[in-house]
This record gives structure tokens, sequence and C-alpha cells, in this order.
């Protein structure tokens, strides 16, 4: 794993997005992120909601969702991808990242936007998960180009901050995650609070647009992770779960093994079927295992109560 800060670059990543992302609108054009949205309620001072969009099979299977907070008070701490429909094989998340839609501000807050491909019949759906105030900051910016086609690294939050969620984007067409998660740092604990980390296959050989941002804020999560063994050529699934008395604001995952050959399938928030029915009690990811020998997938959860 590369290390390092990498620096807000507002203007590379507005060209990211806006020109290497594959299957998107047109500059100008940008969806707002609450329309045809989901809101599915608050729990614990937090509010969440789903967007979903079909796979377009005349377009590689691609699908781009974007979930978003409502009031223009809310802004973005977490948010994850589900794809429905084909098997875990072909559920491949290409790009996992907070959102700024055309509000005035260059600050990646209003939602949460997902994407990926998969081979059959199928839905994407993005999740964002949103809080008042205080504002949490999201540093990041673009990521430098790779020698090879598997290309990770980390986005730092400033000293005293914790991470809350983060996501990263690869433009080019199906390229795929197999990790986008929390990270411990440079402190004196082990706790995986100090950073967020994405691994990516880029179909261009290093070279593809992308980018990264870590969700951050002086708050005190508490952070669970759980995992599951892939046997070879197989799905993995693993969940975890949030302290009584605290909500989920944000999970990742992380696969195990070659970049080139794992592959998240799916990386969101869950109801475990208490009496409430928002998705605030843990988190739940999904993963594909490419090659002979078998691998590990972990489930992050961050939590707020």
């Amino acid at each position: 794993m590369q290390g390092g800060r990498l620096r807000p670059c507002i203007a590379a990543l507005a060209a990211a997005s806006l020109v290497l992302w594959s299957g998107q609108a047109l500059a100008g054009s940008e969806p707002d992120p609450d329309t045809g949205d989901n809101n599915l309620g608050t729990a614990g001072g937090l509010r969440y909601s789903v967007d979903s969009e079909a796979l377009n099979l005349d377009n590689h299977g691609y699908a781009r969702a974007v979930a978003g907070c409502g009031p223009d008070d809310w802004h973005v701490v977490g948010g994850g991808e589900k794809i429905s429909g084909p098997t875990a094989k072909h559920r491949m998340p290409s790009s996992t990242t907070p959102y700024d839609w055309y509000d005035g501000d260059a600050v990646p807050e209003d939602g949460f936007s997902a994407s990926g491909y998969g081979e059959s019949e199928g839905k994407l759906k993005s999740f964002a998960i949103c809080r008042a105030e205080p504002v949490p900051d999201y540093p990041g910016g673009t990521v430098p180009d790779s020698p090879g086609s598997v290309r990770s690294f980390q986005q730092d939050c400033d000293p005293g901050d914790k991470v809350l969620g983060g996501g990263g984007l690869i433009g080019t067409s199906e390229s795929f995650q197999s990790k986008s998660f929390p990270v411990d740092g440079a402190d004196s604990n082990d706790k995986a609070d100090d950073a967020w980390a994405i691994r990516v296959y880029d179909t261009v050989g290093g070279i593809g647009g992308m980018t990264l941002r870590a969700i951050c804020d002086d708050a005190d999560p508490a952070y669970r992770d759980e995992t599951d063994k892939a046997a070879k050529h197989d799905s993995a699934g693993a969940t975890a779960n949030c302290p009584a008395g605290t909500h989920v604001a944000g999970g990742g995952a992380a696969m195990n093994g070659p970049g080139e050959k794992v592959h998240l399938a799916g990386s969101y928030p869950i109801d475990d079927g208490d009496s409430g029915s928002h998705p605030d009690d843990g988190w739940k990811a999904s993963a594909f295992n490419g090659t002979s020998d078998q691998h590990k997938l972990t489930a992050y959860a961050i939590c707020l109560g």
C-alpha cells in the first residue's frame, strides 16, 4: 500500500468526474442527487437514502446512481453500493465517492455516487448516509499514474480527526475495485480510524483518471470489522455489526489477493431486523475470488452513538 497525503485538487477532480467517468452525463447535466431517491428515514441523527438505476446491457452492463442528502443543511458522512441481479462474479463496483452537485461550492457534501457493472439484467443502488452540523472535512484529490494496472493509494485525515467514510473514482471503462476501506495510520493505536484507502484494477494500465476522498471529523466513532474466506473461484460475504446504541455512519470492504483477479461485489449499510427499518445496524461486504487460492474478505463498520 502506498502512503502519503493527497493534496486537494478541486479542478483536477472536476475534470476527472466530468471527462473520464464512463457512461456519465455531459458537463452541465450532472444529476440532482435527490431526484428519484427513497428516503429511508433517520436514526441517531443520521439520514439514510438510496437511489437505484438499471444496469445498461447496451453499455457493458454499466450503471451509475447518486443518492442525496436532502435538505441543504445535511452533509454526507458515508455511503455504499449494492448491485443486484448478476452473480457475484459479474457484480463489479467501479466507483464509490462523496458527491458535489451544482450548489455554489466545490465541497462533495451533497450525496454519494456509485457506479459499476453487471453482465445480466439487474440494478445498482447507491446509499447516502448524511448528518446535519458539523460539516465534515473531505480531503482528497487526484491519484498519480501508476506503472501497472493495479493501483493503490490512501488519503489521510488531518491529525486529531477520525475517518467516517470515503471512496474513490476510477474513470476507465470496466475498471473495478477490490478494496475501499478505513485504515490505521502512524499514530499510537491500531484502530482503522486515520485514513481511507482504495485499490482498483485500471483497464488502461495505470493512467486512467483516478481520484480519492476521505470523510473526516473530530467525532469518536466505534470501528468494527469481520472477515470471511472466499474459496477458489468463489464468492464471499462478511457483515460487521455496530455496537448496541450506535448507528452505522460509514463502512468499507477489502478483498485480499491479486488486484487483477479479485474484486468487490458490494459494500453497503444494512438493517439487522430490529424494531427500526433503517439500514443503521452494520455493514455488509461481498466479493468474488477469481484465483485458484483462498483469500480473505473484510467488512468494516464505522458507527456513531
